[in-house]
């Protein structure tokens, strides 16, 4: 667990990581987004876009598996991308289900 953690911070950008150490002591659950830098991914602007009417109740941070040393993300995702994990736990691929979001949201408070 503790290695995936330091290969979250490791592939972050300096804003995000910063981001997220300042709300390590905060309640907003954190939504990771596997996507990819160097390649289109139309599924992946689309969660995004999506994602950003729950900028206030979560912290969503990318995770590009094309990165150097992302290479254990790519094995596991190049054809699944997006995918999202809730709080470091797997949550869903592809598409975002805002069910299933907002029901993990619920479940937080």
């Amino acid at each position: 667990m503790v290695y995936r953690q330091t290969l979250k911070l490791l592939s972050l950008s300096a804003p995000a990581h910063q981001r997220l150490l300042c709300n390590e002591g905060q309640s907003l659950p954190v939504l990771t987004l596997f996507t990819k830098q160097n390649e289109l991914c139309s599924l992946c602007e689309v969660a995004k876009e999506l994602l950003q009417k729950y900028k206030h109740q979560l912290i969503v941070e990318e995770v590009y598996i094309d990165a150097p040393g992302n290479e254990e993300w790519r094995d596991l995702y190049q054809y699944h991308i997006p995918v999202l994990h809730f709080n470091g736990e797997y949550l869903m691929k592809h598409r975002v289900n805002e069910k299933l979001l907002a029901k993990k949201l619920l479940e937080q408070t």
